[in-house]
């Protein structure tokens, strides 16, 4: 009889696991939300829709974007970590609520290392260092020596917490002091820099290029490791002397930690064909983003929150900024 009951028990094991391979086999067999933890019509939701759109296409089944935005992009975030791990919620993350918020704002409500799993880095885009054409310098290393001269003169502009941290580690790098007026928004910063009422701002590409193109404003500098396709002309903060300078924005795609080994493989294979269409990469490039390759780390997102985990928390330890 124990026998008998040892048996039973073995064949429901199996029937368990089998139960449980079949429906992993058949993701997704219902709709797949993409959170996109900001407001529609930013850079973020660009690349979520496109993202969605297109995986939609290519598997044949529903993924369908939805913007949770709030708190600085904690409230979708936080969405996403809680959901079940199960490959039916993902993140449109980025760099901003992944990396930055979490050092600047003890009370953030997830853990980026813990409570996620990153699946794909899509892509990056850098910030811009702009001037009024006012302004008397060509470039960083002339503001540089002008901001030595004449230390707490000079003011920049910023609009949200990326180009924020951009340029206050400029600042460190570049060893200047220079104050902070933080915006709401990018477009109020770009106001008061297109009328002269601050010298300088941090901007982001998409945002800043059609300026910088009209010749409203000039640009210093992009905040890449590498010059942008969309402005060549443009050279990095390490090419003007602060060597090792990187501050990109990048967006990864995330499910919650603990989803099936076999859900994120699906999922990346399935991003791959998505970022090898050579439409989907024109759209990225026309909207300032460059596009995550096997080369360029298109499968290393945890080492690179990481690594900008770190850059952020010492740059907060060493500057003295005040956590928000």
């Amino acid at each position: 009889m124990r026998r008998h009951r040892w048996v039973e028990m073995i064949v429901l094991a199996a029937a368990l696991i089998t139960t449980a391979s079949s429906a992993r086999a058949q993701y997704p067999d219902r709709p797949v939300k993409v959170i996109i933890p900001f407001a529609p019509g930013g850079g973020t939701d660009i690349v979520g829709r496109l993202v969605a759109e297109r995986l939609s296409r290519s598997t044949g089944k529903p993924f369908v974007a939805e913007n949770r935005p709030g708190a600085n992009a904690a409230i979708g975030a936080d969405l996403v970590a809680k959901s079940t791990a199960d490959g039916y919620t993902l993140l449109l993350g980025t760099s901003a609520e992944l990396t930055m918020l979490p050092k600047t704002n003890p009370s953030t409500p997830y853990s980026p290392l813990n409570d996620f799993a990153p699946i794909v880095l899509l892509g990056l885009t850098p910030n811009m260092l702009l001037a009024h054409p006012s302004q008397p310098y060509k470039d960083v290393r002339e503001l540089v020596a002008d901001a030595k001269a004449s230390p707490g003169k000079l003011t920049y502009a910023s609009g949200g917490m990326g180009p924020y941290l951009t340029g206050e580690l400029f600042k460190y790098m570049a060893g200047v002091s220079i104050t902070n007026v933080s915006y709401q928004g990018t477009g109020p910063a770009h106001n008061d820099l297109l009328g002269g009422h601050v010298p300088l701002m941090v901007s982001t590409l998409p945002a800043a290029a059609p300026l910088v193109k009209s010749g409203r404003v000039r640009a210093l500098a992009v905040t890449s490791a590498s010059r942008s396709p969309q402005l060549p002309d443009v050279p990095t903060m390490a090419e003007q002397g602060l060597t090792g300078y990187e501050a990109s924005t990048w967006f990864g795609l995330f499910a919650p930690a603990r989803t099936p080994p076999e859900v994120l493989d699906y999922l990346r294979a399935a991003i791959d064909q998505v970022l090898d269409d050579k439409e989907v990469q024109k759209r990225f490039t026309d909207s300032g983003i460059e596009m995550a390759t096997a080369d360029t780390g298109r499968y290393t997102l945890r080492t690179r929150m990481e690594t900008d985990l770190a850059k952020w928390e010492r740059l907060i330890r060493e500057t003295g900024i005040k956590p928000q």
